[in-house]
């Protein structure tokens, strides 16, 4: 997951919008095979919101 991470930080710092979108998409779907679904319900939100 730091790799996800490191892609949103880095998608955020140079305004990229579909890459941030897509981080957060994968940050939601590796929370949500961990088993923590709230966590992953915010990823997945995030994600449709930035779109």
């Amino acid at each position: 997951m730091d790799y996800h991470q490191q892609s949103l930080a880095i998608a955020r710092e140079i305004k990229d919008r579909l890459g941030e979108s897509q981080s957060l998409g994968n940050l939601g779907i590796a929370y949500h095979r961990l088993g923590d679904y709230p966590t992953a319900i915010n990823y997945h939100q995030q994600s449709f919101s930035d779109r």
